[in-house]
């Protein structure tokens, strides 16, 4: 947490001391190897400095930082060698989804082939964003 602070404020003190006094957005790039949509247009996002300040204030989290935290559980298990734990990405897991058919099919096809995927794992732990 130390880092990504010191991150946010060196990013903030350069940009509040050069013109156009911009905020800074962090790009994420998806890893290939973890199980998560990782092609055109989901294969990067963005984390707006709006997102960094809620959770450093304990205020409800963007869809970016809960992605981002589910791609660093799912590599950290991945890491680890967890037998034990699956995580799911939480691109497809909005409740408005849930709602249009070709959405919801793409959500149950994910999640069919992460479940197959992971058979031996006990939890399959699904992140997911509440409007």
């Amino acid at each position: 947490m130390g880092l990504l602070h010191d991150a946010v404020l060196c990013r903030e003190k350069y940009a509040f001391t050069h013109a156009g006094r911009h905020r800074p957005v962090f790009i994420v790039m998806v890893p290939s190897n973890i199980g998560f949509c990782d092609s055109f247009p989901v294969e990067k996002f963005y984390v707006p400095f709006e997102d960094i300040f809620n959770l450093f204030h304990l205020y409800k989290l963007g869809p970016s930082l809960i992605r981002l935290w589910a791609i660093n559980t799912a590599y950290t298990a991945i890491c680890e060698l967890n037998k034990v734990v699956a995580v799911a990405d939480p691109y497809l897991m909005h409740e408005s989804n849930v709602n249009l058919p070709d959405r919801r099919k793409a959500m149950r096809n994910y999640l069919t082939d992460l479940m197959l995927a992971n058979m031996e794992k006990d939890c399959l732990l699904v992140p997911y964003y509440l409007k």
